[in-house]
């Protein structure tokens, strides 16, 4: 079942068109993450879906129920969404409990089970229940956040750049945590972010924004490996483009013979090689020649930042950080697996 159908959504703001024509399927019980940049429309629309404004034209439906457009709009407490946003905005003046079951009833606020239970289920221990916001890390924050959306048992959960503020460390056990959250309790979920690690990992579909037009949706895999133009490709990951031309499914090029993914004709082109598919080789393998300018070490991995030694071309190749040699050094390239293939005029 579809949970959320946007269809021709349109909004501006006095003169400035913010929407264009969005078009979005989101399935039950799924993670969608709205990637894109700032000033994009990404909230706006996650301000739409909520209700919190109403769009200048098109429709919006939830589980199949229009609540936006033909002359209807549904307030947003009528909509069964839960909202979550950037900062968290806990009420400083409640403890942790009273925020999570501000949004309960009758029984379910006074026995305090229902708190107990959500607390487990974000991943916090009891003892932060009588606690106040500002004695919570952020990550905490952002979880009881998370907790209070989810008690009144929405159908689903709007979440904008809700991990923004917390640092690495932070942003990555609390986004997992949130996502087994989600998944435990069968919410489907919209996830705006501008940060392409987080969307690919916590989403089961990313929907890319630019310019207020969504230029692809599709499974994380599919956005990173095959992007719709190379507007998307640079945008969700680095990216090494190559001119080339394509023959019967292949193309020379100063990286080597690259094998271009079926669906391009032959002719000129532009390929997308990811750095992770520039590999290095043994001296008697098939491969062109490169020097080591400078190394990004990361400890799990590092990035070579090479010159192509018969072109000049600089590239980078995300490699093992178990053996990585050091500047100056000549090393062998090889690109593995087939690449995306463009046309010239993009």
């Amino acid at each position: 079942m579809t949970a959320v159908s946007v269809r021709n959504l349109t909004k501006s703001f006095d003169s400035t068109e913010v929407l264009r024509g969005i078009d979005l399927t989101v399935p039950e019980e799924s993670v969608t993450a709205i990637l894109g940049p700032s000033g994009c429309g990404k909230t706006t629309l996650l301000r739409l879906i909520a209700g919190f404004d109403a769009a200048d034209s098109g429709e919006i439906h939830l589980r199949g129920q229009l609540v936006c457009g033909e002359g209807r709009f549904v307030a947003p407490q009528h909509r069964r969404v839960g909202y979550v946003p950037q900062e968290g905005a806990l009420f400083p003046h409640l403890d942790v409990g009273d925020n999570i079951s501000f949004g309960l009833r009758g029984r379910e606020r006074r026995d305090g089970h229902r708190v107990e239970e959500l607390l487990s289920l974000v991943g916090l221990e009891s003892v932060v229940r009588q606690r106040f916001p500002h004695q919570l890390s952020g990550g905490q924050q952002q979880r009881v956040a998370l907790a209070r959306a989810l008690a009144p048992g929405p159908s689903l959960i709007l979440l904008d750049e809700p991990f923004s503020s917390l640092d690495a460390a932070l942003r990555e056990g609390t986004g997992r945590a949130v996502l087994e959250a989600l998944k435990a309790t069968h919410t489907t979920a919209l996830l705006v972010t501008h940060d392409q690690s987080e969307a690919l990992s916590l989403a089961d579909q990313v929907a890319v924004m630019r310019d207020g037009m969504l230029a692809q949706v599709g499974t994380p895999h599919e956005v990173y490996r095959a992007p719709a133009d190379l507007g998307v490709a640079e945008f969700v990951g680095a990216a090494v483009v190559v001119d080339a031309e394509v023959v019967d499914g292949s193309a020379s090029s100063d990286l080597g013979r690259l094998n271009v993914l079926p669906g391009f004709d032959d002719g000129p082109a532009r390929l997308l090689v990811r750095p992770e598919q520039i590999e290095l080789v043994g001296s008697s393998q098939a491969g062109v020649e490169a020097r080591v300018i400078d190394v990004s070490y990361f400890g799990h991995d590092a990035a070579l930042h090479l010159e192509v030694l018969a072109s000049g071309r600089l590239v980078t190749a995300r490699v093992s950080g178990t053996s990585v040699p050091v500047p100056d050094t000549l090393v062998r390239l090889s690109v593995t697996g087939p690449v995306a293939a463009y046309g010239t005029e993009v």
